[in-house]
């Protein structure tokens, strides 16, 4: 994607993937309307209005964040990414639901802006 994307193992981007997916879970399963990826920050869940992160919740770095881009962002959104610095697709979790999830670059490092689509519209 870009010269300065980290290299890595299949493992480690296994890895991270799996503690993202287990964050995009939680959200899922109580109403989180949002969840905000920011480098060497713990996500922050907004519900009701109200910005919440967990004291137990993983921090994600710089290097873990370009690396779920590299892993996530489709093929057909990465001229977008790279020209434009912003990236919007969705993704499916099976047997969790679907996500909106926004790509931004924020002072060149990778922020991360998932919606959670509730399954049925009220």
């Amino acid at each position: 994607m870009t010269s300065n994307t980290p290299e890595f193992t299949t493992a480690q981007g296994a890895e991270i993937e799996a503690r993202l997916e287990s964050v995009l879970r939680f959200a899922a399963a109580r109403g989180i309307a949002d969840v905000h990826f920011k480098p060497t920050q713990r996500p922050l869940y907004r519900r009701f209005g109200q910005l919440i992160s967990r004291r137990d919740e993983p921090v994600f770095s710089a290097d873990d964040l370009l690396i779920l881009v590299q892993k996530w962002l489709p093929a057909d959104h990465r001229a977008q990414y790279r020209d434009h610095g912003d990236a919007t697709f969705g993704v499916t979790l099976v047997g969790c639901g679907r996500f909106r999830v926004t790509i931004l670059q924020s002072r060149g490092l990778p922020v991360l802006a998932v919606r959670v689509i509730a399954p049925r519209i009220l």
